[in-house]
């Protein structure tokens, strides 16, 4: 699976940033070999689309444009500020990590009820 992170600095050992817009780079990569990861730090929405990621590991997200670029590409944010990418990776496979569900600032998602959120996460998400 294709994984991103939201780093303090351009190495696979690195914490997470405190938030996204904080972080010196993010990180692209396969799960399974981190070995071959890039670090991105410019056009990052759109360098995580060509590279098909899943999932941003990161702090929160203060950028209402980065956000909805990401959540539009469809690519599931998970809060690991301040953990280790090794550990951040360990702690999303056992599903321990908190989902971003928007951006710091944002209206954040209504209502579950009656389907009438457009958000994506099913009742009681």
């Amino acid at each position: 699976m294709m994984i991103s992170a939201a780093l303090t600095e351009a190495s696979p050992e690195a914490r997470i940033a405190p938030t996204y817009d904080e972080a010196a780079c993010v990180l692209i990569a396969d799960s399974d070999d981190l070995g071959s990861a890039q670090f991105v730090t410019d056009h990052i929405p759109e360098a995580l689309r060509k590279a098909d990621v899943e999932v941003l590991l990161c702090g929160d997200i203060y950028s209402k444009e980065a956000f909805e670029q990401i959540a539009g590409y469809c690519i599931t944010r998970y809060q690991a500020a301040g953990l280790l990418l090794s550990d951040a990776i360990r702690a999303m496979d056992r599903y321990e990590l908190e989902l971003i569900r928007d951006y710091v600032g944002g209206t954040g998602c209504s209502s579950h009820e009656g389907n009438s959120c457009s958000c994506g996460f099913p009742e009681g998400g």
